[in-house]
This record gives C-alpha cells, sequence and structure tokens, in this order.
C-alpha cells in the first residue's frame, strides 16, 4: 500500500491520472467564467454607485433646504436670508440647479430651482408667528450625476421641508392651569 506513494514506485495511482487529465480540457474555463461574472456584476456595481449618488444628492437638497427654512424662521428675518443660506450649502455640497439661479427665488411654474413658498405669497417679515415657511428646491438629476450615466437620466430631484415662524416677541406671563 505504502508502495504507490513513493518516488521511486512505478505505479501511480489513478487518482492523479484523472486529475491531470482534466487540466488538459479545462485550460481556458477560469477565463471565460470570469467575463460571464464580469458581465453580471459590472452593472449591478455602477448601477449601486449611481443610486448612491443619486442619495447623495437627495439628502444633501434635503440638508440645503432645512437650513435655509431655519435661518428664516426666526425673528428679523428676511427672504434674503433664506435664499443666501440655501445657495451657500448648495455650493458646499457642489449641487447644480441647472439653468436655474441661486440668487433670486424661483417663480411658480419653473422647472428647477429654490422655491419659497408661504401663506399667500407674503414675504417672510410679514409673516405672523407660526405661520408655515416652506422652502422646495428641484434640481435635475442629470446635473448631479456621475458622468458614466449623466446621459440616462432624465428627472428631477427634490427635497422640501416647512417649519413654523416664530414669535416676534418673547412670550412672558404664561399661566397654565
Amino acid at each position: 500500500m505504502l508502495s504507490r506513494f513513493r518516488k521511486n514506485s512505478k505505479t501511480q495511482p489513478s487518482r492523479f491520472v484523472r486529475f491531470s487529465s482534466r487540466k488538459q480540457h479545462r485550460s481556458g474555463a477560469a477565463a471565460v467564467e470570469c467575463t460571464f461574472c464580469l458581465l453580471l456584476l459590472l452593472p449591478i456595481i455602477f448601477g449601486t454607485l449611481e443610486t448612491c449618488a443619486g442619495f447623495l444628492v437627495k439628502q444633501s437638497l434635503t440638508v440645503s433646504a432645512f437650513e435655509g427654512v431655519r435661518a428664516g424662521v426666526g425673528r428679523g428675518t428676511t427672504n434674503a436670508d433664506i435664499l443666501t443660506r440655501t445657495a451657500q450649502v448648495l455650493e458646499f455640497r457642489n449641487v447644480s440647479l441647472g439653468e436655474a439661479s441661486t440668487t433670486e427665488f424661483a417663480q411658480p411654474g419653473a422647472e428647477h430651482g429654490i422655491f419659497l413658498i408661504t401663506r399667500d405669497g407674503l414675504p417672510v417679515e410679514e409673516l405672523d408667528a407660526l405661520d408655515p415657511i416652506t422652502v422646495r428646491i428641484v434640481a435635475p438629476a442629470s446635473g448631479n450625476a456621475t458622468p458614466i450615466f449623466k446621459h440616462l437620466l432624465n428627472r428631477d430631484i427634490e427635497a422640501s421641508v416647512t417649519m413654523v415662524r416664530e414669535f416676534d416677541q418673547p412670550v412672558t406671563n404664561v399661566v397654565i392651569n
């Protein structure tokens, strides 16, 4: 039994012969299998990256809208304060609004831009306490996508945040029963 595994043995076990003959027939199989795996995995990888980039843009728009509306709910704030803060955050996060301006609010019916929504369209400084203020930002996905998929995306990404206006005067002498 041990003579089969010695160096000087003239007969080799049959299992070694079988493996060596299989190697000759499978010489290019690994390359073909790798190609098929890459054909399946590459679209999944790039799709995941593009989805994550879309979520990043959506989150950036939400943060920008939040910071803008937060700048506008305080005492003595104006529409310019909202627009300035929103534009600062958009610029910091490298979010493009396409051809829309970041120096003025978009008019109703515009496709992209920063929209300010208040009661009866009043400026922020004329709103009463607890009136809602909404900042809505709409950006094109194509201007914020990776260069590989820029031509495939023809949709908009939007985010909006609503907060209520603070009291103009501090509340004093409140009695709770």
